[in-house]
């Protein structure tokens, strides 16, 4: 049974492709994007996953979704505020309240539910707490990678690495975005330097 984050990975990679590839097309954006998540909660009813457990994880996609292209900062997607996935599915506007309430309440070892929340924060949602650096945003994302078991912990880096890759296979535009490139190598080294020291804070607390 592959784990429920696996379902919406396809998703994140849709969505920080197109934004590389600079699609200004809200309408078009907005239905290649519900297209993926409706192929991500098909893939998880298959493998069994219960309807609440989808609902929960195609929410914080969601809002993940919204946050990236409203900050891809172009101006053709500035109506993206007035229309977005998130009002049109859940019809909602607080995504990025309800985001980590929705979080607080999960079950603590409901783990395919937190590993797709985790993922959305270590792929740089911030909802409420803005994108400058925020102690208490951070402690959020430590304490989720803390209680996960370990083999979670290395799923996550390994899920992490493989978007990564995808996003970087695909063809680039003529034009590329450097300005998001170089948001994506920021991200990708402050990934690196957080599983570093969760490696070595484990093997210090297992002397």
């Amino acid at each position: 049974m592959m784990q429920l984050l696996d379902c919406y990975i396809p998703v994140f990679t849709c969505v920080l492709r197109m934004i590389q590839q600079q699609v200004n097309q809200a309408e078009t954006l907005r239905q290649t994007v519900l297209a993926e998540l409706t192929q991500a909660q098909n893939r998880a009813r298959l493998q069994g996953y219960g309807a609440q457990d989808i609902e929960e994880a195609n929410f914080a996609v969601v809002v993940w979704a919204d946050e990236a292209i409203l900050c891809a900062g172009q101006k053709a997607l500035s109506i993206w505020r007035q229309s977005s996935l998130q009002a049109e599915l859940y019809d909602a506007e607080l995504g990025g309240n309800t985001f980590f309430d929705r979080l607080a309440a999960l079950v603590p070892d409901n783990y395919p539910v937190r590993l797709v929340y985790v993922f959305c924060l270590l792929a740089g949602f911030y909802g409420r707490y803005g994108k400058h650096d925020n102690l208490e945003l951070h402690n959020i994302i430590q304490q989720e990678l803390n209680n996960l078991p370990d083999t979670l912990r290395g799923y996550l880096s390994l899920e992490n690495h493989r978007l990564m890759n995808s996003y970087d296979n695909k063809p680039k535009n003529k034009y590329p975005n450097h300005k998001w490139r170089r948001k994506l190598i920021l991200f990708m080294s402050s990934i690196t330097l957080i599983y570093i020291f969760i490696t070595v804070y484990l093997l210090s607390i297992g002397r």
